[in-house]
Order: structure tokens, then C-alpha cells, then sequence
């Protein structure tokens, strides 16, 4: 009996070493499955801000295999991040390389010739030491695994971090190589040999096309890097005395040759700065196709110095450089008269459109941006506004130097000395030229107010902002206007905004505006404390009275009546209205999910009554019934959309009916990966940990992707004290922007939160209960079946010996 007994165990322990080894096989051939994917190259802490300047490359070593990057991959530093390509294609061939970015602009615009392929994902990289990893799995296991330190090299001095001889090692370049080899990059020459005649001079001589970010050759035994020629707070050398480098990370950026109104005055080229050091442009040189040259002297501006990853701005006024509309070319040489960088047009230059790199090409845009980073613009886009607030803000003399056009200085402000200070007429759609807006501030209050530090704006996402000057003020009980050849502003001739904003970005006061008509202006009336268009502008002096719009009410009266006397019995659901066309006039009901003025002042929400679907809905000037949350509402209007999101513009003449009363459920949790434009629009409840505060914004991952919750001032919620690391569960309208999706908190109780103390995994191993942490899972697993198998085998042989001596 005790042989047979022995025998079954024996069978039982032989099943479990069985089942043991083929878990073994199938973890190590999961492991030879995962993609042949490696860090190169890691820009952890840029000289200077790090603030979304940091980047890391990845290389594939593998000799046949291409990789496609799908909606399952993730990076994690920490936590994990989802991956949005930019530039290129998802395939990473054998031996290319992919560069991920925190944020895709600046990275291009620090390293504009680069053409890889460019990933964007959320990035916040430790400055000490960080541990950096890949999945493909939606952050379930990991690959690609390494740890850096600072003490490698790359620690805010401009050089990045390459791996190099299974070590990390400082590059041998300032900035890095992202998307190339940094050996084939290499450190600059040392000769001491001079410059020869037959030797190459210029960075597009000494590297390979595709690559000009590197230093040039220089002579005698000059340092090869700035940085170590340069003590904390100088600047690089522009003396043209033998031996001195001069920089070579300057390049020109962008370029207006056809501006609005007088080319002698509005033209204008824009250099860039990609180091992480200032330069003195004393002596540099500009030319054009023909034989002027202009030389940046200090005695056409405050200032020549460019600062690190900066922008020097070169008028026409100043340059005496001319640039034809049909065709030009610019070009920028360094003191000693070598050509560093040239951009060509052979297209006729669109009136306003500028000319800008971006990713090693040039584009045209209609979104000049002067002193600030560029915008690729091609079409008018459809803006969402901010909602009107009645705020005030005070304003300052202008200037178009290159010190305006900088980021305004940080200064003490108290929002409660400029409750006098207002934006009181504008005008978006002067007659002929729209070199003609304006914009018109007020100072109610009895005291002078400064501008110093504020800044006036258009929409969020649309031109740069405007700084006032540090000796900007507006008198008492006097009007300041801005006119658009000082502020650069674009107010657009469809629907848009004007904003004041304070020192830190916080708006201050913001107008929206629609129905704009040619050499119509936009006015304050502060008897009735309402925006009016009127055919007669005031730049400078006092509003017209309501009286003086009759013609213009007159004139919107009998256009009313012409909309509302067209068919409007077609009636649809709200999910059938997103598919319609701009313009369609229809009728459809739902239950209000947000009250008006909460996201917005002349918005509210309405969902169908299982929330299948929702929408927003414009009302302008239709007085609207007293409404709750829950309240079923019968409407007629005209279809439209905001930066993508469908919405209904109410008719004037017809208010929203009442026809009942629902009991809202909680919405279902729904995964951030299964977001759609069908949700749009729509009340949603989405819970994840916070991986990124900023601001109003707080980004969210559920484990199948990130969304951004914002709590917009309007909707007048706390700030949750939060950290990285809490969890939260949000409900609220679902916002599709330019930039993507984003959540919007409707009150206080939407936001709910608690902190996690932290997640483990169990791995189960006989009678024993291991705790394993989620990133080490799979060496951990196989470990433990390592383990689990030897002890096995051991008993197993044992028990043969026993059955062996038993017979």
C-alpha cells in the first residue's frame, strides 16, 4: 500500500514539475517576443527651466524585426504614459530611431532639423536619477529597462545623457543627437591646426545633411564647447579676434515678408537661439538675395543679447532689409563673415502669412508669432471662448521692440486696485485692411493705473499675447488704445475673444464676440451693463448710448424674423444632430446636465435621458426659463460646431420650453481609451490615478490612457489638494478642443479623491504568499517558479529513492 502511495505522489510531483517548466518556457519565450527596443539617449535636465525640453531616444537593434507602435504601448517613469506620434509613422525599422518628447513643439523648435520620428507623451524626468521603462501591454509588463544617474554627466549643462559602451556617458555634443548616432555625430576636432581655406567652415559642411546641430571646427586650441569657454551668467564670444568660436546653434525661424498695411515698417525676420547659453549678436550680419547686408548693432536696440532657446526679432525699420513678395532669400552670417544659416521662398507670400521652420521644413502659416514659439496654421479655426467675466485691467504705452515681444516680467499684482480698468470697445473687421483693428481699454477708477506685467490676448490658442511695456499706464478716467502694428493681435472676422490677462496667465476679463460686421465695433454699454454692436466706433472717447443702435437693432430684428420664419418642424435626437451639417435648423429635447454660466456664460448642456448622448447649446440673447439640473428642456435652433464639438445656436426667438423633470442617474465609469467624438458633449465619469498637476489641469490614467480635467474659473470649484499619486474619480462634461478631449468638473461634488497607499500583486506559490511589486512581476514569477520547481524536483527524487528501497 505505502508503494502505491508513493507511486501517485510521485505522479502528482512529476504533473507539477511539468506544468512548472512549461510556465518557465512560455515566460522565457515572452521575454524573446518582446520588441529589441533600447534608451540611447536620455535629455533629463536641459540647462535652465526643464519645463517640457526633456526627451529621450530609443533605438532598435534588432537585424529584421519592425515594431509598430499601436494604442497599447506605454512609457513609464513611474507612471505610465501613453504614446501620440507627431511626426513620421508608427514602424520602427531595424537600426532607426524614435525620439519621445514632452512636448513635441519645443522639442522642434529646439531642434528644428530634426525629420525621425516624433512621439509626444507625458514626461517628468528625475533630475538626480530616474528608472525608465517600455511596455507594450498597456503597462501590464515592461522591456527596455534602465536606470540613470546624474552623476553620468548631462546635469543642467546642456548635454544629454548616450549610452555608450554599456554605460551612460555625457554626449559629445551640446544638446545631443537626438536621432542619430552620437559617435557618428562625435566630439568636436581639437587641432591645433588653423582654418585652411580648403577646410569646411560652416555646420552644413562638417555633418551630415540631415544634422546641423553640432559646433563647428575652430582654431588653434579654443575650447570646442561653449559652455566650457563660459562661466555661470556669461555670454558667448563675439569678438572677432583669431581663435573665437562663435555660436552656431543660431538660426533663422521665421520670416514675414508680406504684412498687412506698409511692408517699410511691419516686416520682419526671426532668429532663434537653440543653445542653452546666451549670445551676444553684436556684429552678426543679415542679407537677402541682393548685395545689402544689415550688422545687429547695439544702437538699434535695449538689448542684442538672444537668450538660451530664445528669439531675436529683426524689423524692417531697422534692417533696411526689403523682402520681395514673390521670392526671396535670407541668410544670417556670424561676425566673421561665414554663412551660418539661409531660408529661401519661391511662393508669392500670402498677405500676413508668415514663413517658419518647423521639424527641418518650412511652412507657410497665417499665424505669425514674433518672439514666441511657431504655429502652424493653414485654415480659420472655429474657437470656443472663454466666458465673459466683468473684471477689470489697466494698459500701457506699446512698442514692437524685441524686449516687448519677451515674456512678461513677473511683478506683484493685486487684482483689487484695477476694479476700474476694462476692455471697452474693439473693433475685429475694420473696412478694407485688417491691419486697422483696435482694441480699447478704459480706467474708470480715479487713480493712474501701470500695465506693467499684464497682457492682452485673443482667444486662447490663437495669436501670442500681447506684454505691455514696463512703463505702460493708463490715467484716470482716461481710454488707452492698442492698435494691431504694436500688439500683433488677430482678432478673427467670425467668432473669437479679447482677453486681459495678469502677471501668472490668469484671465482678468474676457469678451466674447459673434456676428461680426465689417467696420462694425464691439462696445461696452454700462447702463444696461451689456455688449453692443454699433455701426459708429469711438476709439478714444465715449460709447454711444443705446440709442444710437436702433438702426442695429432694427437691422438684427428683421434677420430674426427672416431665420424663424423658416421650416422648423424636422425634429432629431441629440445623437443624430452631431451628424448633421453646420446650419441645419432643427428641434430636439434633453435633460439639462450643466446651467448656464457654469462652463461658460452663454452655454449650457443638455443629455439624452439615459445619457446616451449629450450636447452643448448656444443662447446668446434668448432669456431663458428657470432651469434646474435634471430638467427636460424642447428646443429649436441651428446646428454649428466649436473646434470640432457640435453644439445647437438657439434662435432668437424661440425660448427653451420646460416639458419635464428627470432623476439623472450617476453616469457608468467609462475607460479613458474608449473616449470618442460621440461623447462629446455629454456628462462621463472617469476615475485614475493623478500622474501631472498643472495649474487647473489635472491629468488622469485609468491604465488605458490619460485625459486632462480642467476646472474652468467659471465653475467657481476648489482646488482638491491632491498630489501625484491620489486617486480621483471625476464626473462631468466630456470637451473636445483643438488639443483633444478634456473633462469639466460642473461642482464641487464631481471631483471625488483619496490617496493610495500602494498595489501589490500575490503570486501564489504552495502554501506561501509572496508580494511581488507590478514592475519586477515577470522576473519575480519567473523566480519563484525557479524556485518552486527545484524544491519539486528535489521531493520527487526522494520519493523515487524511497519506492527504489521499499521494494
Amino acid at each position: 500500500m505505502k508503494s502505491i502511495f508513493y507511486i501517485a505522489l510521485a505522479a502528482v510531483l512529476i504533473i507539477l514539475v511539468t506544468a512548472l517548466l512549461t510556465g518557465f518556457l512560455i515566460i522565457k519565450l515572452q521575454a524573446e517576443a518582446l520588441p529589441q527596443l533600447q534608451f540611447t539617449e536620455i535629455m533629463y535636465n536641459p540647462a535652465g527651466a526643464d519645463a517640457d525640453h526633456e526627451w529621450l531616444e530609443i533605438f532598435n537593434y534588432s537585424t529584421s524585426t519592425s515594431y509598430i507602435i499601436n494604442a497599447d504601448w506605454r512609457f513609464n517613469d513611474g507612471s505610465n504614459h501613453q504614446l501620440s506620434l507627431v511626426l513620421g509613422d508608427e514602424l520602427i525599422e531595424p537600426f532607426e530611431y524614435l525620439v519621445l518628447a514632452a512636448d513635441d513643439q519645443i522639442f522642434l523648435q529646439d531642434y528644428p532639423d530634426y525629420q525621425g520620428s516624433l512621439v509626444d507623451t507625458v514626461m517628468s524626468l528625475n533630475n538626480s536619477q530616474d528608472n525608465l521603462s517600455l511596455s507594450v501591454d498597456v503597462g501590464q509588463s515592461f522591456f527596455a529597462t534602465t536606470t540613470y544617474q546624474s552623476t553620468g554627466g548631462g546635469d543642467d549643462n546642456g548635454y544629454s545623457l548616450v549610452w555608450l559602451e554599456e554605460n551612460w556617458q555625457e554626449s559629445a555634443v551640446i544638446g545631443g543627437a537626438p536621432g542619430f548616432d552620437d559617435l557618428l555625430v562625435g566630439p568636436v576636432s581639437t587641432s591645433t591646426a588653423e582654418i585652411t581655406d580648403d577646410q569646411p567652415t560652416s555646420t552644413d559642411e562638417t555633418l551630415d545633411d540631415d544634422f546641423a546641430t553640432s559646433t563647428p571646427a575652430v582654431t588653434d586650441d579654443t575650447p570646442t564647447s561653449t559652455l566650457e569657454t563660459l562661466g555661470e551668467g556669461e555670454q558667448t564670444p563675439t569678438s572677432t579676434e583669431e581663435g573665437v568660436a562663435y555660436a552656431s546653434q543660431i538660426m533663422i525661424n521665421e520670416i514675414l515678408a508680406n504684412p498687412a498695411g506698409s511692408d517699410t515698417e511691419a516686416e520682419w525676420l526671426e532668429l532663434y537661439n537653440r543653445e542653452a547659453v546666451a549670445v551676444d549678436l553684436e556684429g552678426w550680419q543679415l542679407g537677402d538675395d541682393s548685395q545689402n547686408r544689415y550688422t545687429v548693432s547695439q544702437s538699434d536696440y535695449a538689448s542684442t543679447t538672444i537668450a538660451a532657446f530664445g528669439y531675436f526679432v529683426v524689423y524692417r525699420q531697422e534692417s533696411g532689409l526689403a523682402l520681395n513678395n514673390d521670392g526671396d532669400s535670407v541668410k544670417l552670417y556670424q561676425p566673421d563673415g561665414n554663412l551660418l544659416d539661409q531660408a529661401e521662398y519661391i511662393e508669392t507670400a500670402k498677405d500676413s502669412w508668415s514663413y517658419v521652420k518647423n521639424g527641418g521644413n518650412w511652412y507657410w502659416t497665417m499665424e505669425p508669432t514674433p518672439g514666441w514659439p511657431n504655429v502652424i496654421k493653414d485654415e480659420e479655426p472655429v474657437l470656443q471662448c472663454p466666458a465673459q467675466k466683468t473684471v477689470y485691467v489697466e494698459k500701457a504705452a506699446s512698442t514692437t521692440t524685441a524686449e516687448t515681444l519677451a515674456v512678461p516680467p513677473t511683478v506683484a499684482f493685486n487684482q483689487a486696485d484695477y476694479q476700474g480698468l476694462m476692455i471697452n470697445e474693439f473693433m475685429p473687421d475694420p473696412q478694407g485692411s485688417d491691419a486697422a483693428e483696435w482694441v480699447e481699454l478704459y480706467n474708470a477708477s480715479s487713480s493712474a493705473l501701470a500695465l506693467s506685467g499684464l497682457r492682452l490676448d485673443d482667444a486662447e490658442g490663437g495669436s501670442s499675447p500681447y506684454a505691455f511695456s514696463a512703463s505702460a499706464s493708463i490715467p484716470a478716467f482716461e481710454y488707452f488704445l492698442v492698435l494691431k502694428p504694436d500688439s500683433r493681435l488677430s482678432l478673427n472676422n467670425s467668432d473669437d475673444s479679447v482677453r486681459l490677462l495678469g502677471p501668472d496667465d490668469q484671465i482678468v476679463q474676457t469678451v466674447l464676440y459673434q456676428g461680426v460686421k465689417e467696420n462694425w465695433s464691439y462696445n461696452y454699454d454700462a447702463v444696461n451693463e451689456e455688449w453692443l454692436w454699433s455701426p459708429s466706433s469711438t476709439p478714444g472717447a465715449v460709447n454711444h448710448q443705446p440709442a444710437v443702435f436702433a438702426a442695429e437693432q432694427a437691422v438684427n430684428q428683421a434677420e430674426a424674423a427672416v431665420i424663424t420664419a423658416e421650416e422648423t418642424d424636422v425634429f432629431y435626437d441629440l445623437a443624430e444632430i452631431k451628424n448633421l451639417d453646420k446650419g441645419v435648423l432643427v428641434k430636439t429635447q434633453g435633460a439639462v446636465t450643466a446651467l448656464p454660466g457654469v462652463l461658460g456664460k452663454n452655454i449650457f448642456y443638455i443629455s439624452a435621458p439615459d445619457l446616451s448622448a449629450g450636447l452643448q447649446v448656444y443662447f446668446g440673447s434668448v432669456a431663458l426659463p428657470p432651469f434646474i439640473i435634471g430638467d427636460v428642456l424642447a428646443i429649436k435652433g441651428k446646428t454649428s460646431t466649436v473646434q470640432g464639438e457640435p453644439r445647437i445656436n438657439l434662435l432668437k426667438d424661440s425660448q427653451p420650453e420646460i416639458i419635464g423633470r428627470l432623476q439623472l442617474n450617476q453616469p457608468e465609469l467609462t475607460a479613458i481609451d474608449e473616449l470618442d467624438d460621440g461623447l462629446a458633449g455629454n456628462v462621463i465619469r472617469v476615475s485614475g490615478e493623478l500622474v501631472e498637476r498643472q495649474g487647473n489641469n489635472y491629468y488622469l490614467d485609468d491604465g488605458s490612457g490619460e485625459l486632462k480635467v480642467y476646472l474652468k474659473t467659471s465653475a467657481d470649484i476648489a482646488k482638491p489638494e491632491v498630489e501625484e499619486g491620489y486617486f480621483m474619480d471625476v464626473t462631468g462634461i466630456l470637451s473636445l478642443t483643438k488639443s483633444g478631449y478634456r473633462l469639466l468638473p460642473r461642482v464641487q461634488a464631481d471631483i471625488n479623491f483619496g490617496q493610495v497607499l500602494g498595489v501589490v500583486q500575490e503570486i501564489e506559490l504552495s502554501d506561501e504568499v509572496i508580494t511581488a511589486q507590478a514592475d519586477n512581476q515577470e522576473k519575480n514569477l519567473l523566480k519563484y517558479s525557479v524556485y518552486g520547481g527545484s524544491g519539486l524536483v528535489v521531493a520527487l527524487l526522494s520519493l523515487l529513492i524511497r519506492l527504489k528501497f521499499l521494494k
